[in-house]
């Protein structure tokens, strides 16, 4: 099925069917921090604290899911789903682009959905970034180039003459550290703010795929086939 999202033109599909072959297993990674150290509590008397380790717990999970029509697919993540239970998976991505990534996983039986973190590309998460970087560049020139007219303007500090009879000259490092503190923290504004605006992308985008996959019983009724 065809979608809009930002203006630009999205596909999804899927399949629904039965779940079988579920697997599900689990890794432990081992990580350790710092070095074994040696101490005299007492004459005599040594205590050795070894290297912090912590230790991770990985869970896995893959299945596959058979439709009624007799479609097969692999479903790799830790979902709630058991074998015989109906699942709907939809997958997409922008038009001209091939093979897309899982975006939501339902399961039918249960009424349980989720969507998949993450996996919304840049050209629909990315949406305006451009545009915001290009702002946040001219805001960060606007501003050094105001703060130098202003020091400029009431006359930058004078740094005294090492030696008797040689002029004293501007600090000049002072617009040097002032340009330099302005592109930090705009910079920085702009990089939280960037994550901001692609989060809200991914929620929206999210929403509007939703609300197609819910408005559509003909697309739902394709992914049995």
């Amino acid at each position: 099925m065809d979608i809009t999202i930002f203006g630009k033109p999205f596909w999804i599909y899927g399949i629904e069917g039965t779940v079988y072959g579920l697997r599900k297993w689990t890794s432990t990674s081992v990580e350790t921090t710092g070095t074994a150290t040696t101490y005299e509590i007492a004459p005599g008397v040594y205590r050795t604290d070894g290297p912090k380790a912590t230790s991770t717990i990985n869970q896995y999970q893959e299945c596959w899911i058979r439709s009624p029509g007799g479609r097969e697919k692999q479903l790799q993540g830790v979902y709630p789903v058991a074998d015989t239970q109906t699942v709907r998976v939809v997958w997409g991505a922008p038009k001209g682009v091939s093979a897309g990534p899982d975006l939501v996983v339902q399961n039918v039986g249960t009424g349980a959905g989720w969507t998949v973190n993450g996996s919304l590309p840049f050209a629909v998460t990315g949406h305006g970034v451009w545009r915001l970087t290009r702002q946040y560049i001219v805001a960060i020139l606007i501003l050094i180039a105001v703060i130098d007219a202003f020091w400029w303007m009431i006359g930058l500090p004078q740094r005294r003459a090492v030696f008797v009879g040689q002029p004293d000259v501007p600090e000049y490092q002072v617009l040097f550290v002032g340009a330099f503190g302005i592109a930090l923290l705009l910079g920085l504004a702009g990089f939280i703010h960037r994550n901001r605006l692609m989060n809200s992308n991914h929620r929206k985008a999210m929403a509007i795929i939703l609300k197609a996959i819910s408005d559509n019983p003909d697309f739902r009724t394709s992914l049995q086939k």
